[in-house]
């Protein structure tokens, strides 16, 4: 039919423009193809070091959580032998804070029962808080004794003076 309605010269013309047409359509899929490999080569050459980043980000996040821990827990282990007064009001607060959070109050509306729970608490520190406070303590309550008993001598003096 084109035959007929096209010269020779011309389905030649077209016939050239076909296989031209053909030749540049398999170089382009030819080039798509090898873009197409070299960037998947790409891609999972960038996916890999992605994996490797991802991988080291996780090792340092880790390894700086544990440090971060063993550093908190040496904090705190050194602040409770250091002040256990301070362990004994922390643990009176945990409660009054359990127990307001159950009855809808800040800290528990019950202070004989905190009182009572510092006590436990001090009195579970005892070795601790003896040894830190004992010294001052003692010398505290030796001069309160030494300033009471000679207040007490002049108040009385005049007292045991008096001939009878």
């Amino acid at each position: 039919l084109q035959g007929k309605l096209l010269p020779a010269e011309r389905l030649a013309q077209a016939h050239a423009v076909c296989e031209r047409f053909e030749v540049s359509q398999k170089v382009a899929l030819g080039q798509f193809a090898r873009g197409a490999r070299s960037c998947a080569e790409a891609a999972g050459s960038h996916a890999a070091l992605a994996r490797l980043q991802l991988l080291e980000a996780q090792e340092g996040c880790s390894s700086h959580v544990v440090s971060s821990w063993r550093r908190l827990r040496a904090a705190a282990a050194s602040a409770a032998s250091e002040m256990p007064e301070l362990v004994a009001l922390a643990a009176t607060l945990v409660y009054c804070n359990a127990r307001g959070a159950a009855n809808g109050s800040l800290l528990g509306r019950a202070p004989r029962r905190a009182f009572a729970v510092f006590g436990l608490a001090a009195f579970t520190l005892r070795v601790q808080l003896q040894a830190k406070w004992s010294d001052v303590l003692t010398r505290q309550l030796l001069s309160t004794s030494d300033m009471l008993s000679s207040a007490a001598k002049e108040l009385l003096q005049p007292i045991l003076r008096e001939p009878k």
